[in-house]
């Protein structure tokens, strides 16, 4: 007895430092775990109230855990930058979100368990049927919390990356409980587990193959631009711009990257700014400074009103985000989406026309380039457009890409 006790507060302490590590990892799991955690204690104590006392340890054993990490990440999320609920997509909201399919699944499971429970079918109080019920449940707390909390978060990311994982353990366990609930000897078919096995290893496969195939061609020019980003890391480290940003002397030098599928890896390897990227609001940028850069990547990109206008009508996610938010385009990043209409995308067109029509020295310079990085080739965009504001030197070429200086010409075009 009294090692099952050590054995016990042993688990429940490596349980909480677990907990504690996943605080500082990433949030959605952490919460999840919370849920998961508040809904298996919840079960326990309804349905094996002789276990009150052993719950209560190991759930206060967790919980100082909880505590001593959860109040340093608080203290740290309170000096957050205030855009980063705006640019996150924090609503304000108590309404209900009934219809993610994974909480679907969780109110089946959650249904088929009463049913079996009131035909005498299971016992509730089962280690086994508790832990099923309390995955199912979690599901229906983690797409619901905003009824207590009053605050709902991206709940697309418990849906990818937790719920459809909770979801389907909660579908194994409980038709493991169902097989043997007549008779709790009897053994699944090894051909049935074997046919599952294939399934799953059959799903996985496809899934592979389909994320590999899409994402191949981005994966090659990221491993193209690193050289780049290594180069642009010893320029700037030999010429001292970036010994006087560290200093706070002068700004961080600037990168503008043609290639939007190659800019995201720029800060892999050198600590350049870089004018634009899709996640740029995620740095704490405002999404009215996000929108007004995205302009001038198209304005020095070169782009028409035309090759806009097509790729707002074609739906295109690296065009539409920008400039309407990926919360009007990702499904499920926020529960009230609203759509975006025609007329939306026409008057965004005329603000970008009359943007670059009135483009000055004003918004060369805010922010000012250094370092401008083209594909070589036919790939290569019209720099029409940055050529009246910069000056560029003679390029050196590094793999499949073209690294430019560029500085400010000594008066701006008439």
């Amino acid at each position: 007895m009294a090692e099952t006790a050590r054995s016990r507060i042993a688990y429940s302490v490596f349980a909480g430092t677990l907990f504690a590590v996943l605080v500082f990892s990433y949030f959605f799991f952490w919460t999840a775990a919370i849920a998961w955690l508040g809904a298996i204690l919840f079960l326990w104590i309804v349905f094996r109230r002789g276990d009150l006392n052993r719950v209560l340890i190991t759930g206060g054993i967790i919980g100082i855990f909880a505590i001593a990490s959860i109040v340093p990440f608080v203290i740290l999320l309170s000096h957050r930058n205030r855009n980063m609920d705006e640019i996150h997509h924090l609503r304000l909201s108590h309404a209900p979100d009934p219809f993610y399919l994974p909480e679907i699944i969780g109110f089946i499971v959650l249904g088929i368990i009463g049913f079996a429970w009131r035909r005498n079918l299971i016992k509730i109080g089962s280690p086994l049927v508790l832990f099923a019920a309390s995955c199912a449940l979690m599901l229906v707390v983690v797409f619901n919390q905003q009824i207590i909390t009053g605050q709902s978060l991206q709940p697309i990311h418990y849906k990818s990356f937790i719920g459809n994982y909770m979801a389907l353990l909660s579908v194994v366990l409980l038709f493991s409980i169902l097989w043997r609930a007549r008779n709790p000897d009897r053994a699944i078919p090894k051909r049935l587990l074997a046919m599952a096995t294939l399934v799953c290893l059959g799903w996985g496969i496809v899934e592979v193959s389909d994320i590999t195939s899409r994402d191949a061609a981005v994966a090659r020019l990221r491993d193209e631009i690193l050289p780049v980003s290594r180069r642009l890391n010893n320029m700037v480290r030999d010429d001292g711009s970036f010994a006087a940003a560290r200093a706070g002397k002068a700004p961080y030098p600037v990168v503008y990257v043609s290639t939007l599928d190659a800019v995201r890896s720029i800060g892999t390897a050198s600590p350049l700014a870089v004018l634009w990227t899709l996640h740029t609001p995620a740095c704490g940028v405002s999404l009215t400074e996000s929108k007004e850069r995205f302009y001038q990547y198209m304005y020095y990109s070169g782009l028409t009103p035309q090759e806009i206008g097509t790729g707002m009508l074609q739906a295109r996610f690296i065009v539409l985000a920008p400039l309407f938010g990926p919360e009007r385009i990702v499904e499920g990043l926020i529960s009230d989406p609203k759509p975006i209409t025609t007329d939306e995308m026409a008057e965004e067109l005329r603000h970008y026309i009359e943007y670059a029509e009135h483009f000055s020295i004003a918004q060369a310079t805010h922010p000012q380039l250094n370092f401008v990085v083209v594909p070589n080739g036919e790939a290569k965009p019209s720099l029409n457009n940055l050529d009246k504001w910069y000056e560029r030197d003679a390029g050196e070429q590094v793999g499949l890409f073209t690294i430019y200086r560029v500085k400010l010409r000594p008066a701006p075009p008439g």
